[in-house]
């Protein structure tokens, strides 16, 4: 059974809801969220829109973007880092490369963001049905 968390403690994570790959790790991060630490939100909502809006130095379609609700937040390897830091899943054991230099592992994510609807194609709209986290 998850555990709710506060918004306080609680992390947004803004992804391209259109994007197959990023949707089943959207799915993914879902199932892996034991404590409910996460709002999953594709680029098209409204807090999406929002909060990029207010942050236009970021371009919400080169990047996962992982928001704390207050000023901070990650982008790029830095996100899938912190999304990683805070599941409870033997991926837990990819951290080791956030010791590598951020434009290494920067490198490795555009090559795979640049390539992602190649990989895994695209899709008209989210599949991931996502639940209120109204709190």
């Amino acid at each position: 059974m998850k555990k709710h968390n506060s918004r306080s403690n609680r992390l947004v994570i803004f992804y391209d809801g259109s994007c197959a790959l990023c949707s089943r790790w959207a799915q993914w991060i879902r199932i892996h969220d034991e404590t409910s630490c996460f709002e999953l939100h594709p680029f098209n909502s409204e807090i999406s829109q929002h909060f990029f809006e207010h942050n236009t130095s970021l371009n919400p379609t080169e990047s996962i973007t992982v928001w704390d609700f207050q000023d901070k937040y990650w982008t790029q390897s830095n996100a899938v880092f912190e999304i990683l830091k805070r599941l409870k899943t033997k991926w837990k054991l990819l951290l080791v490369f956030k010791f590598l230099p951020t434009r290494i592992t920067d490198l490795v994510y555009r090559l795979i963001a640049n390539n992602r609807h190649n990989i895994c194609g695209k899709m008209d709209s989210c599949s991931l049905k996502l639940e209120n986290h109204d709190t």
